[in-house]
């Protein structure tokens, strides 16, 4: 490391005021997420399972493309 860098890291690094926050940590992105995903995976199969088997007759050419759009 090149003396100049080496000096920059001593002298405002050290003098860094970082916290480590819960939120400001990928745990305080990830954990909301898959607490979320918890809670509407259920619904969302629950979703698949309405659309392939309580399909109305007169709308079995719409039964693709409502899957298609709940995939995406």
């Amino acid at each position: 490391m090149s003396p100049e860098l080496e000096k920059y890291y001593n002298t405002n690094y050290t003098k860094c005021n970082c916290t480590n926050d819960f939120l400001a940590s990928w745990q305080g992105v990830a954990y909301p997420c898959h607490t979320l995903q918890a809670i509407a995976l259920p619904f969302q199969l629950l979703t698949f399972w309405i659309i392939i088997n309580k399909t109305p007759a007169n709308m079995k050419s719409m039964k693709f493309p409502l899957l298609f759009n709940h995939i995406w």
